[in-house]
């Protein structure tokens, strides 16, 4: 028998939203041949197997089949070659493959390894080893980098003698910890406008000599802020820099009690106190000094994410039942707090929450690590799982700042950094309408550029579609739509309006506003815009 596969290639990704089939080619004849077949299965040890094609026609060398992939889950699959000969003898072939949504950019040196990123704009840090080891056998630890992913400049943020890690960004303020053989230290600077390959990135200056705290710094856009050990409790410290050289210590205005541990979403702090309390502050602009929240007692398997009043862990449970969830603190003092179920099944220590958006990172059945995210609906209390990662290999350890992610990854072989910037749409705001007048609500994406222009999209929550609530959508395909609206007698009260904007990538982002339609009245106004044709740039024929 002459029996294999050609392509595609092994480990190859393919994209479902951007591609409707995989052609596999390769060579299935002989003196011997009877019969082949083709199958396909998801994960890394498939348990069953969907049929592609079967065949008694001997194939010398060409296309041995067409997968559809158009509705294909993102994730990892195998595609099984059989090739049976008349003594009933088969012979298997298997190639693994990847389906995953999303554009990425690698960020470190592939033959460098890196690890740990964190975010702020279009900034991301990490950790790599510089190199081999030195001349007397040294390990060289590990230097801290630094890149712009909007100018593509990468440049060197610290080095050694002595480990460089658990970085921290916001704006242009980054901490990190310098661990050596005579003890560990926090510093901190401010980066310079534009980075240069010939030219450090900042001036490093010492934040806590000889800190022996476990935990990472955290650094806000204003200020640097770590936990203490020198009065025999994890208590609060800040500091706020003074030009390029040094850091003026602050106080944050919180009795000193033992915190577990310090995280920051790059404006606001969170930590754990004694007895499984979590809580949480946002530093005064000008001042630094907290006012902390009433403590959440959670029963948290991870360590809890305060940002813009969302608050996300992960849940302890029994055997593979630890949810993340997510929920909006109510009222200052109240201790309001109703936990949305996000995903089940989440081990990830450290999930990641900026804004509305959260990421973190899981496995699905026997595939390698991936990572996930979520835009939480506080409307409509929801927040839609979404799959950013599918490859061969772990990813995660993920950051995430506005809509920018990275995170480690090792699909590539030595772990590396990648990043993506997730799709948007402009604010939108709640609006009235009076029944029987024309409502129509312009929809902008963030990104402006109609080569990356989403197809955008809107629905009215309870109805079947837009025609049945008496309302159109119009895409004008260069990130401009328009929702027109004749709100009906039977559609007084408050109605939820979803807009949701899809990239090339294949990733979804959403946005819901209330719509309060009100009885028809002589002279009542509404908050639409103007009534009659649509605005300049979406025509009814787009």
């Amino acid at each position: 028998l002459d029996a294999a596969t050609t392509s595609p290639r092994p480990t190859r990704r393919f994209s479902p939203a951007q591609q409707q089939r995989v052609v596999i080619e390769g060579r299935a004849a002989g003196a011997d041949f009877a019969a082949y077949r083709l199958s396909v299965g998801s994960g890394n040890e498939p348990a069953d197997w969907t049929p592609i094609v079967e065949s008694s026609q001997p194939v010398p060398d060409g296309v041995l089949g067409l997968w559809s992939i158009s509705e294909a889950l993102p994730g990892s699959y195998v595609v099984r070659l059989e090739v049976e000969a008349n003594t009933g003898e088969i012979y298997q072939e298997f190639v693994q493959l990847s389906l995953e949504n999303g554009h990425f950019d690698e960020l470190s040196e592939r033959d460098t390894p890196a690890y740990r990123p964190d975010v702020s704009g279009s900034r991301v840090v990490w950790e790599a080893e510089p190199g081999p080891e030195t001349e007397g056998g040294e390990d060289p630890g590990r230097d801290l980098f630094v890149a712009d992913v909007r100018s593509g400049q990468v440049a060197r943020l610290a080095g050694g003698p002595g480990e460089q890690t658990e970085a921290s960004i916001a704006g242009r303020l980054v901490s990190w910890r310098d661990s050596s053989s005579e003890g560990s230290s926090l510093f901190g600077c401010r980066l310079r406008l534009r980075l240069r390959e010939d030219l450090p990135a900042c001036s490093p200056f010492l934040l806590a000599p000889d800190s022996d705290s476990p935990q990472r710094p955290a650094t806000t856009h204003r200020r640097f802020h770590w936990l203490d050990t020198r009065s025999g409790e994890l208590d609060l410290r800040s500091c706020r820099p003074r030009g390029r050289s040094g850091c003026l210590p602050g106080a944050s205005g919180l009795p000193e009690t033992r915190r577990v541990f310090l995280r920051t979403d790059g404006r606001s702090l969170s930590w754990s106190e004694a007895g499984s309390r979590t809580s949480f502050c946002t530093p005064g602009w000008k001042t630094g000094r907290c006012a902390a929240e009433e403590p959440f007692l959670l029963r948290a398997l991870s360590r809890p994410i305060y940002s813009d009043g969302l608050l996300a862990w992960v849940e302890f449970g029994f055997g593979t039942d630890t949810p993340l969830v997510a929920c909006e603190i109510g009222e200052p003092g109240t201790g309001a707090c109703e936990p949305v179920r996000v995903a089940a099944g989440v081990r990830d220590v450290e999930p990641e929450l900026s804004g509305d958006r959260l990421v973190w990172s899981m496995r699905v059945g026997d595939e390698d690590s991936d990572v996930f995210f979520c835009e939480y609906d506080r409307i409509r209390e929801r927040c839609p799982v979404q799959r950013l990662t599918a490859n061969m290999g772990d990813d995660g350890l993920a950051a995430i700042d506005g809509t920018r992610i990275a995170w480690q990854s090792e699909r590539f072989g030595a772990s590396s950094i990648l990043t993506t910037e997730l799709p948007s749409l402009g604010p939108v705001r709640d609006r009235r309408a009076p029944v029987g007048r024309p409502l129509w609500i312009l929809l902008n994406s963030d990104r402006g550029d109609s080569s990356r222009a989403l197809d955008l999209s809107a629905e009215i929550v309870g109805a079947p579609n837009l025609e049945s609530a008496n309302a159109r959508f119009f895409d004008a395909g260069t990130g401009r739509g328009l929702l027109l609206w004749w709100p009906r007698p039977d559609q007084v009260g408050s109605q939820i309006v979803t807009f949701s904007g899809r990239s090339v990538e294949g990733l979804t982002t959403r946005r819901s506003i209330r719509i309060e339609v009100l009885k028809a009245t002589r002279g009542s106004g509404g908050d639409q815009g103007t009534e009659g044709s649509a605005p300049s740039g979406v025509t009814s024929g787009s």
